[in-house]
């Protein structure tokens, strides 16, 4: 299983957000810090929340309805707010997305991987936690909110070039090699 190669954090900041002064140092990819009032700003992993949603021998892909990457293949799942635990925001994500209630205790973790997300000029570090959710019926799903619409795949037969992240492949590989 290859591991993503995400390169080299890089912050966006020219001046320091809290005084305006030019160039503050930037340490470690994720430090900012400014000599010129002390202001220090720890630019750190936001969680999101993915599943990996199978019937019989196939999973789910989605379609990507917005950048980044607008049009490829992904996972459902999205990120997770201040108040939410990792398998309550995938709930929250899958009836959004799908239409699809579910329990969070029946997402098995399958495991998490470090990301990058670039967004309107900023790119956000992203811890993604990904889990399992075996369907006994793939009835009554829906694209809704964020993606174009879906498609089932045998995990032998995986579109792989059309996949929009490195780290969903990841996530993929892991399941296939159990």
């Amino acid at each position: 299983m290859s591991s993503p190669d995400l390169g080299r954090p890089q912050l966006p900041f020219f001046h320091c957000p809290g005084c305006g002064a030019r160039g503050p140092a930037v340490e470690g990819g994720n430090h900012l810090s400014c000599t010129a009032c002390g202001f220090e700003y720890f630019h750190n992993a936001a969680a999101a929340a993915t599943g990996l949603i199978l019937y019989r021998d196939q999973v789910l892909l989605v379609r990507r309805g917005r950048d980044p990457q607008k049009g490829l293949l992904d996972l459902p799942g999205g990120f997770v707010g201040h108040d939410e635990s990792l398998d309550g925001a995938l709930a929250r994500e899958l009836r959004e997305e799908l239409g699809l209630a579910v329990e969070p205790a029946a997402l098995r973790y399958l495991g998490s991987y470090h990301n990058r997300y670039p967004y309107s000029g900023v790119t956000y570090f992203i811890c993604d936690a990904y889990f399992v959710l075996p369907l006994s019926s793939p009835e009554g799903l829906r694209a809704r909110d964020d993606i174009e619409d879906f498609q089932w795949w045998p995990l032998n037969a995986l579109p792989w070039e059309q996949i929009a992240f490195p780290t969903i492949r990841w996530a993929l590989e892991r399941l296939i090699q159990g």
